[in-house]
């Protein structure tokens, strides 16, 4: 079973990211005409009965951390599971204004669950995180949320730009 969940999420994950643009407002192939591609998960290519409930976070406009853990803007989600496996993908793209190590986590109930870490030293250098992590939930209510922090030898102001910042939640069925 465990195999065919991870075969599973893998292929939302393909969907998720090959099947949404880069560009803000892209539309055509990638996803329903008329949809800014890096907002969408086409549910049509996802097998019929496989995704018990979805739920998708997006914000927009440019942001700016330079500090320790804080709640990364319209990055948070109260979610109700049944109690199926959850597949949770986010994605952004950060610039580093005048270098830094950027932090992001992923929190569930307020624990951390998963960590990814990237920035430069270079001044105004652009880079790309994903995450993403299947956990188990149990039935009921929770809270997924996205913090982020700066550190580091070149502690500096990162800014979340370049598009939209999403966190998507997929509970699929057992």
């Amino acid at each position: 079973m465990r195999k065919v969940l991870s075969f599973l999420a893998l292929g939302l994950m393909a969907i998720f990211i090959f099947g949404c643009g880069d560009m803000e407002g892209e539309t055509g192939p990638q996803g329903p005409p008329g949809v800014p591609c890096d907002a969408c998960i086409d549910t049509a290519s996802i097998i019929p009965g496989a995704v018990t409930s979805y739920w998708q976070a997006e914000g927009r406009g440019d942001i700016q951390t330079s500090g320790t853990w804080a709640l990364m803007p319209d990055m948070e989600l109260n979610i109700t599971t049944s109690g199926g496996p959850v597949l949770i993908v986010f994605n952004a793209s950060f610039r580093a204004e005048t270098g830094g190590v950027i932090h992001i986590r992923l929190l569930i109930d307020d624990q951390a669950v998963d960590q990814k870490i990237g920035g430069s030293s270079n001044t105004f250098s652009a880079f790309t995180i994903s995450l993403s992590r299947i956990v188990e939930l149990s039935p009921g209510d929770h809270k997924v949320r996205i913090e982020w922090g700066v550190s580091g030898a070149f502690p500096g102001t990162i800014t979340q730009s370049n598009g939209a910042r999403v966190l998507t939640v997929i509970e699929l069925k057992r």
